[in-house]
């Protein structure tokens, strides 16, 4: 009995140790770390660009950032909404077609992330020449002051006549008919300029045909009454003057195509009054161009001098609004080196006729030897820069530019050395030749021509013999774009 619990202590206490071991063991065992997911997940993609313009042929380029900068997964995934319009590869759009699409890029992650681009596509500009003539003008009128209230409403003053007289009348287009609304005004080959309120300042001019003398007077258009108010007299009698609007709200006058061509006037919508500047340009010059630059200030370049004549090379000088007495105007010459100004304007326009809205500035012509070239000035830089040269076909001493913002177009009236008046429509960007046709009916030059808000054509009066004043009572408006 006694060896029998012997047996049994023994063996509790074999099992004991046994078991006290393992659990030893056990304790001492390390259990695995737990598996950590070190993936990181795109939470952003970020275009360069939202939206995108483009004409049927471009392509651009769309660059992506992807958030975070440590993502594991970096790599995206481009799609087009409608590849008839655009395609897309690896961020290259292509645009194929007019119309819209949406370009994607999402990420490759699996985390659904995406940014997307607006693109719209324009379609090659189809034009054709469709002239619709208008009633008469109650008188035949050459180099008129042509206003533009409306796509249906016109008014158009004074000008010249029949052989070499001058008209003394204004008279407005509406419901289909002109009716005249002064009688004795007096202007022709002025200087016009639209105010920032609408109405129309319209000073100076030539006293009577041939260029004989000049006048003082100016009056202020009314369109919400149909109404001309008269204004101060200019202090220098001109003609063949120009005006611009400044950044103030004032109209910068200068040029003449006489006496004091060299002299420059400012004139106040607040207070109706014409102040001389002090200075003067140094050089005498008719029909200057005169581009408004974003400081509130002006640069004058000369196109002619007092009779007519071309300078060899222009002129350039810069109006400082806030300048003293010796540097209200500053010469700039040397910004035009080698060129020669060589657009007209039609009869009855400013120099907003030649603003671009697409990227503000204003487009002319120069010429280079025996070249003329498409030119832009930049008013925030003061630059002059040349686009392209134009086709040799092209003659612009008679010509006229006006910008069609409607449709990003150009148009330059022309008359070659020898033959027709053309229009011509080019590619402010290019100087690409879109469109050429010669006018519609028997004129030269000398008409009143503007871009209606439409994008047409107003074409008005006009000499249909270059050497007589013969004028044309024919009123068109020319579709140029369909």
């Amino acid at each position: 009995m006694k060896q029998t619990i012997r047996l049994i202590a023994v063996a509790l206490t074999a099992l004991t140790a046994f078991t006290f071991i393992s659990c030893e063991k056990e304790d001492n065992k390390k259990e695995d770390p737990p598996v950590v997911d070190e993936t990181v997940a795109v939470t952003g993609i970020t275009l360069d660009q939202t939206t995108l313009s483009l004409k049927e042929g471009d392509q651009a380029t769309l660059t992506a950032t992807v958030a975070p900068e440590n993502a594991t997964d970096k790599s995206i995934s481009w799609k087009s909404s409608d590849e008839n319009v655009a395609t897309v590869t690896d961020g290259v759009v292509k645009a194929l077609s007019g119309g819209t699409a949406t370009i994607t890029a999402t990420a490759n992650d699996g985390s659904g992330v995406s940014a997307s681009c607006a693109v719209t596509v324009e379609s090659p500009l189809e034009f054709a020449l469709a002239a619709t003539q208008l009633a008469s003008l109650n008188e035949p009128r050459i180099t008129p002051v042509l206003i533009v209230n409306g796509d249906e409403d016109y008014v158009v003053v004074g000008g010249h006549t029949t052989g070499f007289g001058r008209s003394t009348t204004a008279e407005r287009f509406s419901n289909g008919e002109w009716a005249t609304i002064e009688e004795n005004i007096y202007f022709d080959i002025s200087a016009q300029v639209t105010l920032k309120d609408g109405r129309t300042l319209v000073a100076g001019g030539m006293r009577s045909g041939g260029g004989i003398g000049q006048i003082r007077s100016a009056a202020i258009y009314d369109p919400a009454t149909n109404t001309f108010s008269s204004v101060s007299d200019m202090n220098v009698a001109r003609g063949m003057e120009r005006g611009a609007l400044l950044k103030d709200g004032k109209v910068l006058i200068a040029g003449n195509w006489y006496n004091d061509g060299g002299q420059i006037e400012i004139f106040d919508p607040e207070t109706s009054v014409f102040t001389l500047v002090g200075q003067s340009l140094g050089f005498e010059t008719s029909a200057p161009f005169i581009f408004p630059t974003d400081d509130g200030g002006a640069v004058i370049v000369s196109q002619y001098d007092i009779h007519g004549s071309k300078f060899g090379e222009p002129h350039v000088t810069k109006y400082n609004p806030g300048g003293d007495e010796n540097n209200t105007l500053v010469s700039k010459d040397g910004l035009l080196d080698g060129y020669v100004v060589n657009t007209g304007m039609s009869a009855g326009t400013d120099i907003t006729e030649w603003y671009r809205k697409a990227d503000g500035n204003y487009y002319f012509v120069a010429k280079k030897g025996d070249a003329n070239f498409l030119m832009a000035f930049d008013p925030a830089g003061e630059t002059f820069r040349e686009i392209a040269e134009l086709p040799s076909t092209y003659y612009a001493y008679s010509g006229a530019a006006i910008m069609d913002n409607a449709h990003d177009v150009l148009y330059l009236t022309a008359m070659q050395q020898s033959g027709p008046l053309y229009i011509n429509a080019f590619d402010p960007d290019t100087g690409e030749v879109l469109y050429a046709v010669q006018y519609p009916y028997s004129v030269v030059g000398c008409m009143g021509l503007r871009v209606l808000p439409d994008g047409d054509l107003l074409s008005v009066g006009g000499t249909v013999d270059g050497s007589n004043y013969n004028a044309s009572a024919e009123v068109y408006r020319i579709h140029l774009v369909d």
